[in-house]
């Protein structure tokens, strides 16, 4: 039997071969729906979560701090 793995988790999916939907399936459900709800709530999950930076003109915001700082300027063109 080819065993199959969850692409989120990385752990074994057990065989559902009564439902006509396992061959394409790739997810635990809790796994997919714990992806669904951090979607919903990326903003709010996206810094602690997933270890997102919050960035400013292509820089960390810790970055732009020190830029101005430095009495650097920011540069703004429009195209």
């Amino acid at each position: 039997m080819n065993e199959k793995f969850c692409k989120i988790c990385g752990k074994a999916l057990r065989p559902l071969l009564k439902n006509p939907d396992w061959d394409g399936r790739q997810y635990h459900v809790t796994c997919y729906n714990e992806i669904i709800k951090d979607l919903n709530n990326f903003n709010k999950v996206a810094y602690t979560k997933y270890n997102y930076k919050r960035k400013v003109a292509g820089m960390t915001l810790e970055e732009a701090k020190q830029h101005l700082a430095d009495d650097k300027p920011f540069i703004i063109t429009f195209d």
